[in-house]
């Protein structure tokens, strides 16, 4: 009586496990003929079950777009009213020639737009950032360095926040799709893939320039007219407003001066230029040998850190040298002053 139990309840196992590769295999059967109006092979890849790279395919149906798997299962429905393709990353060789191939929309997240709003969405099903939004800031590496090649993507370069936009202003959201910042500003300021530099993102309301930190918090309040930014100095360096030595030239009322992250004054509002004062390969900075380079009217000097300077603004430029001399240039010629202000090579 027992054995018989048991063949009866291995036999159940058997006739479930049937039924549900049956419903399975009927889903994926149903998918691959199902009659889209288009379809088209994408450079999109993700992993199967035995860890095989499968490509994805986009389809059409009655004015929507969704997204397939290889073997014709459905990864999206054709709910969505557009896809944003992401630059043709992926290239191909054709007789030499660097060309490109199918297009990728996820990389690695997709933006798609529904019912008129824009999302992120994954290769493996999941919406990453709702359908909320006017718009998905896109991060372009196409002008910059970082990294080779066309390539785009939608959160910042350390790959955790997102810049999205609603009723004409902008705002940030988290990989979890946590708001951080409501979309209250103008305008962030990205002078290149990189949101975040000393963890503060410089953001604009109101015709004023602030900072935020990386929860989204106003730490420095709206009161700058401007921003100074970097040279692109290096390759993996890209472009900054936050210094090596963790400064930031903002200019308000007309005048440039440094702050550091704090919003602590470091050079005081009273100068028409400022530049960096010494370069390396991913090394620059305000103050170099202990001097600033700034500018008067149309002459360059240069100042310590508090603001003390004993050389006078007569030169067309200056260069912070070593051992605390400076380069200063004069009509066109060039020559050696040391802190003091005394000549060393004659202009």
């Amino acid at each position: 009586m027992e054995d018989i139990k048991k063949i009866g309840l291995l036999t159940l196992i058997i006739l479930i496990n049937i039924g549900c590769r049956n419903s399975s295999q009927s889903k994926v059967a149903q998918s691959q003929t199902k009659d889209y109006d288009s379809m088209e092979e994408t450079n999109d890849w993700y992993e199967d079950t035995d860890g095989n790279s499968k490509t994805l395919k986009l389809v059409r149906a009655n004015g929507k777009i969704g997204f397939l798997y290889e073997n014709g299962e459905e990864l999206f429905p054709c709910i969505f009213d557009s896809v944003v393709d992401a630059e043709n990353y992926a290239y191909g060789n054709v007789n030499g020639k660097c060309v490109p191939t199918n297009k990728v929309y996820f990389s690695p997240y997709a933006k798609v737009k529904k019912d008129g709003k824009w999302g992120l969405i994954s290769s493996e099903g999941k919406v990453i950032i709702s359908f909320n939004y006017d718009d998905i800031y896109t991060f372009d590496y196409k002008k910059t360095s970082r990294m080779e090649g066309p390539y785009i993507e939608y959160f910042d370069y350390n790959g955790e926040t997102a810049i999205v936009k609603r009723d004409g202003k902008w705002g940030l959201v988290n990989k979890k799709d946590e708001v951080l910042a409501d979309c209250v500003y103008d305008e962030f300021y990205i002078p290149d893939v990189q949101l975040f530099y000393e963890k503060r993102a410089a953001a604009k309301k109101d015709g004023l320039w602030g900072f935020l930190n990386e929860k989204g918090e106003l730490v420095v309040p709206f009161m700058y007219n401007d921003i100074l930014v970097s040279e692109e100095v290096s390759v993996e360096g890209g472009r900054w407003f936050f210094s090596q030595d963790g400064y930031c030239a903002v200019k308000k009322n007309g005048k440039w001066g440094l702050i550091d992250k704090y919003n602590n004054i470091i050079v005081n509002f009273e100068f028409d230029s400022i530049k960096f004062t010494s370069y390396g390969l991913e090394d620059w900075r305000y103050f170099s040998e202990g001097f600033l380079a700034v500018q008067k009217g149309k002459c360059w000097s240069v100042i310590n850190k508090k603001g003390l300077n004993h050389i006078h603004f007569e030169y067309d430029d200056v260069e912070i040298w070593s051992e605390g001399n400076v380069c200063v240039k004069k009509n066109s010629k060039w020559g050696l002053v040391d802190s003091t202000g005394k000549q060393l090579v004659p202009i």
